[in-house]
């Protein structure tokens, strides 16, 4: 198996193990990697079901090439989700770069959060993000297109 630093293979593969039968997401770890392609290697040795990734780029528009090289690599044995920052603005040109099966979104908004005292002691952000009905409809209409 090859080597990355700061990858806890070992618990990857508990983590499949202790899934039971469920299918099994490995969210976005491999977007930290020097080398993606032995990443998907690894996840489909240890049994993962899907990768979730932005392609090792900040948003997964940014990195639709590498996305749609990992849908090759992939083939059959491991589906290939795309997330990261995707909006009913980009999801029709990433649907169609990749030629993807399957996408993650937030659909978030940002919010102020009105509560001064939980900012104050670190529970939350200055700005938190909730999903917004708005943005989930937009891209539900993209992808019913």
């Amino acid at each position: 198996m090859v080597a990355f630093p700061d990858i806890p293979f070992p618990i990857w593969g508990m983590s499949v193990q202790h899934a039971s039968g469920l299918e099994t997401t490995l969210h976005r770890a491999v977007d930290l990697v020097p080398n993606i392609g032995d990443a998907i290697e690894i996840a489909v040795s240890l049994g993962f079901t899907r990768i979730l990734t932005s392609g090792g780029k900040v948003s997964a528009a940014e990195g639709a090439s590498v996305i749609r090289q990992m849908l090759v690599q992939a083939k059959d044995r491991i589906s290939i989700m795309a997330g990261a920052g995707i909006t009913a603005d980009n999801a029709a040109d990433l649907l169609r770069i990749c030629d993807l099966r399957e996408i993650h979104a937030s659909c978030s908004i940002a919010v102020n959060d009105v509560n001064c005292k939980l900012i104050q002691y670190g529970f939350v952000s200055e700005v938190n993000k909730q999903t917004s009905p708005e943005n989930v409809a937009a891209l539900k209409m993209v992808l019913d297109n």
